[in-house]
């Protein structure tokens, strides 16, 4: 029994030494759950505001984003010390407070400056659900000494701007040198109803599809500059938008998935790359793994010229069954830890981990970097001056906790929570154990909807090069038997779509799609559900 258990504990400790990230769940007791928050850092403390304290909004428009779930304590967590001070928002004027207690505002630190916009909650002043249209600004230190000392927290208000650009949710605002980005995006109002705006209570919404630009000076004048906008690239919202360097070395950042299609129900799985000289989509790249918001991690190595994207899972069109991608159209939860890694040659590769989150969770939540780990002014961690076997890089804490992997029509408030975990996240330099996903960079984007089908499926894909070989697919059972074989000729440029409805004798259950072209040739499971 002895050797048993030696050589299990061998195997464990070979395989996390493999890894080149490990979380470690530690326990706080005191720790609130909390969800699509906004923060900040003064040293090694974490100012957090906003968000959610209930789980997955209710698919009901009386209990979805009701005021109950709003978080309206302003919090200082101390990890050092396992300390929590908190403050409420009473002494801010009505119009801060209540954009001080919305979720998935847009937000960046600069300096000891935290700079918030827009938010979506509710409004008492109107009576109705909203997207707040300020920008507010607070000084992070006057706000940490208010909440230690009992001083008041609006002594750390230091602007107050409105403006209807500024009413934005589910985008992020981004900072590069001294220009600001606030990017896609919507703007929603009225009560969330997923029938839609004509049926029950209405609402409004409106993809910003844009790249809203400005300056501040130091008396906080804004100044607006023109907006980039693309109703193709930047028709998205509830996303990941992380900071990155091109292989020029100039200072950027990238627009990763996030929903809806203006043409379906599915995520955007192109990515597109931002710098002070305009955007374009990342060429030859589509990620599979993690599409919503969740907690991420940036590093960057100066010496190889490359960076590094963590995705810590959350919400995602695709997971990996076997080294096969399955395609789930409800875009459940999923435990997925994988990286994206842009590389000096240009190319972008997505990797699947080999580790997973310890449940249906991040989705969400947010990485909370230590101050003392060594960052470029881009603020992404310096991945090539971490030395040793393990080195601790941050925290994740927060998100949303579900019970399973699809929950939302059957979702009556008690499938899903705010997660009070929070996880140590240490980094293994020369570590790597992730597989490679070949799909990620192969041009294709091979997407296929609605998954399940029940009368005919849709298969999308893209091509950068036209050549006289024809495009087969292949139809598969769980057995491995040939269903059916079609050739495609007709093909062009860009996007191409196909659709089959040649399933007779088909049973309820999982086949398997084969898109080949010549050589080239890529496997996916789809669910025919008659």
């Amino acid at each position: 029994m002895k050797t048993v258990l030696l050589t299990a504990f061998v195997a464990i400790s070979i395989y996390l030494h493999s890894q080149e990230i490990t979380l470690h769940p530690i326990n706080w007791p005191t720790l609130t759950g909390l969800q699509s928050y906004s923060w900040g850092r003064v040293g090694e403390d974490y100012i957090i505001m906003g968000g959610r304290l209930d789980g997955l909004h209710r698919r009901q428009p009386f209990a979805s984003f009701d005021v109950a779930g709003h978080n309206t304590q302003i919090q200082l967590l101390q990890p050092n010390n396992m300390n929590i001070l908190s403050i409420n928002t009473t002494d801010f004027p009505a119009e801060v407070q209540e954009q001080m207690h919305s979720t998935n505002a847009c937000f960046v630190q600069q300096d000891q400056y935290l700079i918030i916009a827009g938010g979506y909650g509710y409004s008492d002043i109107i009576g109705e659900h909203r997207t707040f249209n300020q920008l507010v600004v607070l000084d992070l230190v006057l706000l940490r000494n208010a909440i230690i000392n009992g001083g008041s927290a609006a002594s750390s208000l230091v602007a107050q701007l409105t403006d209807d650009q500024f009413a934005l949710t589910g985008g992020k605002l981004v900072k590069i040198n001294d220009i600001f980005y606030l990017t896609v995006g919507h703007r929603f109002d009225g009560k969330y109803n997923p029938i839609g705006p004509d049926h029950g209570p209405g609402f409004s919404q409106q993809y910003t599809e844009s790249i809203r630009r400005f300056t501040l000076d130091n008396q906080w004048n804004i100044a607006w500059l023109n907006p980039w906008t693309n109703a193709q690239l930047l028709h998205r919202r509830d996303l990941n938008v992380l900071p990155s360097w091109s292989p020029q070395g100039q200072a950027e950042f990238i627009i990763y998935s996030g929903v809806f299609q203006p043409n379906a129900d599915i995520p955007f799985l192109n990515a597109v790359r931002v710098n002070e000289n305009g955007f374009n989509e990342i060429p030859n790249f589509a990620q599979y793994y993690n599409h919503y918001h969740c907690a991420t991690i940036s590093m960057h190595d100066s010496i190889q010229n490359r960076n590094t994207h963590y995705f810590l899972g959350g919400i995602s069109h695709y997971y990996d069954s076997t080294g096969i991608l399955v395609q789930n159209n409800n875009v459940p939860f999923v435990k997925t830890i994988a990286k994206v890694v842009h590389h000096a040659d240009g190319s972008t590769q997505e990797y699947l981990l080999p580790i997973q989150m310890p449940g249906y969770w991040g989705a969400g939540a947010e990485f909370l970097p230590l101050s003392s780990i060594q960052h470029d002014e881009n603020e992404m961690i310096s991945s090539h001056s971490l030395v040793g076997d393990s080195v601790l890089i941050g925290y994740v804490y927060g998100g949303i906790h579900s019970s399973a992997k699809n929950i939302f029509w059957s979702n009556e408030g008690n499938l899903s929570s705010a997660a009070n975990i929070w996880l140590a996240v240490y980094y293994h330099p020369n570590q790597s154990s992730a597989v490679q996903n070949l799909q990620s960079h192969n041009g294709l984007q091979l997407q296929v909807y609605p998954n399940p089908f029940s009368n005919e499926i849709h298969v999308q894909f893209s091509l950068s090069d036209i050549t006289s070989e024809s495009i087969q697919m292949n139809w598969y059972d769980q057995n491995g038997h040939m269903l059916s074989s079609t050739q495609h000729p007709q093909v062009q440029l860009g996007k191409n779509e196909v659709v089959f409805k040649d399933k007779e004798n088909w049973v309820s259950g999982t086949y398997i799609l084969e898109w080949k072209r010549g050589a080239q040739s890529v496997s996916q499971r789809v669910v025919f559900e008659p």
